[in-house]
């Protein structure tokens, strides 16, 4: 089983499918996220009640599956 190519696959149908997870935000949301103005969802359309974090997430390693490392062309 070629399991990058199953998961390329996978992620291409979201694409098709057009979830969210699969759409590029906003730069206007990305410097809102770097001022503290952020919020996390996991499953559902609904953000993470702010109050489940620690008052800051700075430093913190926080896995982020649907995230791009360069943000050069944003």
């Amino acid at each position: 089983m070629d399991t990058t190519k199953q998961n390329r696959n996978a992620w291409d149908k979201k694409v098709e499918e057009g979830s969210r997870y699969t759409k590029t935000v906003s730069s206007e949301t990305i410097e809102k996220s770097k001022s503290g103005d952020w919020e996390i969802t996991v499953i559902t359309e609904k953000p993470v009640p702010r109050h489940c974090f620690p008052k800051s997430i700075t430093g913190l390693k926080i896995l982020c599956l649907a995230s791009v490392s360069d943000l050069s062309d944003h």
